[in-house]
């Protein structure tokens, strides 16, 4: 991070500003573990822990959750263990791109005969 240090994993997201001697924790999500982190050039972070619904924003002293997104395939196609891969802020400064990546479930071609149901499985971003 620009002004210091981030420290991910567990359930605890902790910063260690530059000058400063304690890790400050900015938020902990009891048994659930912190997995993806992104920060930009002012010191802001994004957040997402692996179950809880949202991605967290930090900006300063203000803590801001943004629901994560549904299933992305809609209601189309089924995808399921899908969770946020990667989260990057966009150059304007108030956008941010979530990345999610899953398993998309398919039918082979054509149509098996009934009352035979394969479905094959592969990852999709």
């Amino acid at each position: 991070m620009p002004d210091g240090l981030v420290s991910f994993g567990g359930g605890a997201l902790r910063v260690l500003r530059n000058g400063e001697k304690r890790w400050r924790t900015l938020h902990a999500i009891p048994k659930d573990n912190l997995y993806r982190v992104e920060w930009d050039d002012c010191g802001r972070i994004l957040a997402a822990w692996e179950t809880d619904p949202f991605i967290h924003f930090f900006d300063g002293a203000r803590h801001v959750t943004i629901p994560k997104p549904s299933n992305p395939a809609g209601g189309s196609v089924q995808m399921d263990k899908y969770h946020v891969d990667d989260m990057f802020f966009l150059p304007n400064g108030r956008e941010v791109l979530v990345m999610l990546d899953g398993e998309v479930k398919s039918p082979p071609h054509g149509t098996p005969p009934e009352p035979l149901r394969f479905y094959y499985s592969s990852t999709a971003t």
